[in-house]
């Protein structure tokens, strides 16, 4: 139901980016991920974490795409930024060369949400500055 819910808001935010309630339900998908995955059971985390993984790598793709037709909307941006910081909180420990990487690229979103977007510009120095001092927030 998930991935059906996901497919909606990628064709909602592709046909309207300007449109923030798509891009508030997208954020809202995958809290209510994040939320769930968190209270499963040992044996089961794996695999579901393994595909989730998969959905924020998936979703990256698909902000990078849009970004390419729509290159300074702040809602797109925005969701970019915050799936690459889901994407190093699910990061596998042996995977820092991609870690390292999404961490740069999330660095040049939020400078970039700081020209575009100045009325919220404090909002993404903290965001930078949390970054920079290893703590990733949200």
């Amino acid at each position: 139901m998930v991935e059906q819910d996901l497919q909606l808001v990628e064709n909602a935010v592709f046909t309207e980016p300007d449109d923030q309630s798509a891009w508030w339900y997208h954020h809202f998908l995958f809290s209510f991920i994040c939320d769930q995955t968190s209270s499963l059971q040992v044996g089961a985390e794996e695999g579901i974490h393994a595909w989730f993984r998969g959905v924020v790598d998936q979703q990256i793709a698909m902000l990078k795409s849009l970004l390419e037709l729509e290159e300074d909307s702040k809602w797109c941006l925005c969701a970019l930024a915050n799936m690459l910081l889901l994407s190093h909180s699910l990061r596998v420990a042996d995977d820092n060369e991609t870690d390292a990487a999404r961490e740069g690229e999330r660095r040049l979103l939020l400078e970039r949400l700081i020209v575009i977007d100045p009325s919220h510009a404090n909002r993404y120095k903290y965001l930078l500055k949390e970054q920079e001092s290893g703590s990733w927030v949200q």
